[in-house]
């Protein structure tokens, strides 16, 4: 009798910890997700990606947190990471709508990671043309410095043939 009086107490303490540590999960989850928010507001999308990234470890059903990683990922420029998070979150939910926001979302990194390709090809392709352009610039210039000497050179031999022909000498 004793033994099952001991048994059931040892069970409601391990009952009754579970609980606890569960809503203590539960709770860290929920701070995380509000410093993320906070984080995210003032524009530190590197931290609020963090914060979220926590609270969804800390409780997987905060399917929210995770999506909201991406978001703050996707607004830092982390176009990779920012789709992992995307596809998480569509893994970790049934209703279409948010699966297709999701996808939306995944299709604009894409997007955005090609236009910052492009404008990065169009970058270089123009200060290659600019450089281009300044040297022949430079080489034309060059030319008519050139061109410019021969012709005094020129003028000056012309004149000293004339002075030393009108001296007789």
């Amino acid at each position: 009798m004793n033994y099952l009086k001991a048994m059931k107490k040892t069970i409601s303490i391990i009952f009754f910890s579970l609980t606890a540590l569960g809503c203590l999960a539960q709770l860290t989850a929920k701070q995380e997700l509000n410093k993320g928010v906070k984080s995210y507001e003032d524009g530190n999308y590197k931290k609020a990606e963090q914060h979220f990234i926590n609270a969804y470890s800390e409780n997987s059903n905060y399917n929210k947190a995770i999506y909201n990683a991406g978001n703050a990922a996707y607004l830092n420029g982390d176009f990779d990471q920012a789709r992992s998070h995307y596809n998480k979150y569509i893994q970790g939910i049934e209703g279409n709508i948010e699966k297709a926001e999701a996808l939306h979302n995944i299709g604009n990194s894409y997007l955005k990671n090609f236009k910052e390709k492009q404008d990065k090809q169009s970058l270089i392709e123009n200060n290659v043309r600019d450089y281009l352009t300044i040297y022949k610039s430079k080489e034309l210039q060059s030319n008519k410095n050139i061109l410019v000497a021969g012709t005094l050179l020129a003028k000056k031999e012309k004149m000293i043939s004339t002075i030393l022909i009108g001296n007789n000498l």
